[in-house]
């Protein structure tokens, strides 16, 4: 089928859900509950709903009868759950399902949930809801297609169709006998209406073409999302005064000035007194030579004590030293020597040990 024949399935389409919906109303055989009648959106009106899944949904116009293939069997499984407030709910999932299905096409979900605006969790549950109503079964085979087809043929003869002028081609099966092959039968009043539907889109399309280019907007630089920074005074350079554009006032003119005094002539300076002669210096007297020093008789060291002589402003301390050769604890020979002396504020030197062998 043709997208020229977009206009009579949409029509089509809808006139079978509201006598479906109709029957259902009378009947009142559900009181429905399900998931389909909990995600209603009512900013999005029914009329602008049909105008999207027609126009935006890009499938073959075979998805559209199999999806009120779908419709009739979720129907028939549970009666009465087609109404106004799971309407939207149940066709975009329906939709969905026969576009996956037949054309083998899949968007994204954020793509299916625009149409009833809903979000992606929320599709994809109505999905898998409408699936295990239907037992799983998407099959459509050509003769249960053949026959809903016809059907929708003989909703066209009702009054508020037939008075709008719309029809759809008729469809035959050209293989009987064999595996079933479906196929489009267009009366010769079919075929003109055909040629005049794509010769009048062409002369669209081509006084398109004849219009004027738009003219490239002017862009404006975007305000800015927050205030520009202010920078701090200390940062800014001092300010310079603003002239100003208001006009001059005339400006009076100036009186001569006056004639300077004379200055009076300087003084001479008196000259200066001679300056008294400096009085020469007193001899210095010799200075007496130095006593001579007494000998320093330095003390008696014992050449196995190392102990430097103290000053003799000191106390000296014999120093004790131990005997020269002793023998240590793991029978190796060392020299101990430890000496015990105080310093001029009374602090005592604690014996150390020499080896000798380190020396």
């Amino acid at each position: 089928m043709d997208q020229y024949n977009i206009g009579d399935i949409s029509q089509l389409y809808v006139h079978f859900l509201n006598v479906l919906m109709d029957e259902n109303a009378r009947r009142h055989l559900y009181n429905d509950q399900s998931l389909f009648s909990r995600y209603d959106s009512g900013a999005l009106s029914t009329d602008d709903f049909f105008n999207n899944l027609f126009l935006r949904m890009n499938c073959c116009l075979e998805c559209y009868i199999i999806s009120l293939i779908y419709i009739e069997r979720l129907n028939k499984a549970i009666p009465g759950i087609v109404n106004a407030t799971s309407l939207r709910n149940i066709v975009i999932s329906s939709v969905v399902l026969a576009q996956k299905y037949f054309d083998e096409i899949c968007y994204k979900s954020e793509f299916y949930a625009s149409f009833n605006q809903l979000s992606v969790w929320q599709i994809n549950g109505l999905e898998v809801e409408f699936l295990c109503r239907v037992h799983f079964s998407l099959a459509v085979f050509a003769p249960e297609f053949l026959s809903f087809y016809n059907r929708l043929r003989a909703l066209c003869a009702a009054s508020p169709l037939r008075e709008r002028g719309v029809r759809i081609p008729e469809i035959v099966n050209v293989a009987p006998a064999g595996c079933p092959l479906l196929k489009y039968v267009f009366s010769p009043q079919e075929q003109q209406r055909k040629e005049a539907f794509y010769r009048q889109r062409e002369q669209r399309q081509a006084q398109l073409r004849r219009l004027p280019p738009v003219p490239a907007p002017i862009l404006l630089q975007p305000p800015h999302p927050f205030p520009p920074r202010r920078a701090p005074d200390y940062y800014l350079p001092p300010s310079l005064p603003v002239a100003s554009v208001a006009p001059s006032l005339p400006v009076a003119p100036m009186a001569p000035m006056a004639p300077m005094a004379p200055v009076a002539p300087v003084a001479p300076m008196a000259p200066m007194a001679p300056v008294a002669p400096v009085a020469p210096m007193a001899p210095v007297a010799p200075v007496a030579p130095m006593a001579p020093m007494a000998p320093v008789v330095s003390p008696v060291v014992n050449p196995y004590c190392f102990s430097a002589p103290l000053p003799s402003a000191a106390p000296v301390v014999e120093p004790y030293c131990a005997p020269p050769f002793q023998t240590s604890a793991n029978g190796m020979e060392a020299n101990r020597f430890a000496q015990y002396t105080t310093n001029p504020y009374g602090e005592v030197h604690y014996p150390f040990v020499i080896d000798r062998n380190s020396i």
